[in-house]
């Protein structure tokens, strides 16, 4: 979900900041969270909208970063024999059992499980 969310707020953003004049999400925005009980302005300027859509666009964008390189680390240094499952393509079969029953049970019903078969 962060992906697709953070994808669509930063297009969203980003679009923002391409056309200023044109596209002003800020005041909207506001109107909505002021029925919600803010108490934020709704009336802003092109300058406004566009120093609101840096700020918002860089920090979603420095959310997603953070994410990417969490994702690195956990599918390579974080999980013990990773790098070296995507090296030689085998994993172990309580991992892959764990992780993959369902692949698990269509190789052992071909007969692929516990000889060399390079996992796919």
């Amino acid at each position: 979900w962060l992906v697709i969310l953070g994808g669509a707020s930063l297009t969203l953003s980003g679009l923002a900041l391409m056309f200023p004049g044109d596209i002003q999400p800020w005041a909207g925005t506001f109107a909505i969270l002021n029925k919600l009980g803010a108490s934020l302005p709704t009336t802003l300027s092109i300058l406004q909208e566009t120093q609101l859509s840096v700020l918002w666009h860089s920090l979603v964008g420095l959310i997603m970063i953070g994410a990417i390189i969490g994702h690195i680390y956990i599918g390579s240094l974080g999980m013990e024999g990773a790098i070296d499952a995507v090296a030689s393509g085998q994993v172990d079969l309580n991992w892959a059992k764990e992780h993959h029953s369902l692949w698990v049970e269509e190789e052992m019903a071909k007969g692929n499980v516990g000889g060399t078969q390079p996992a796919e």
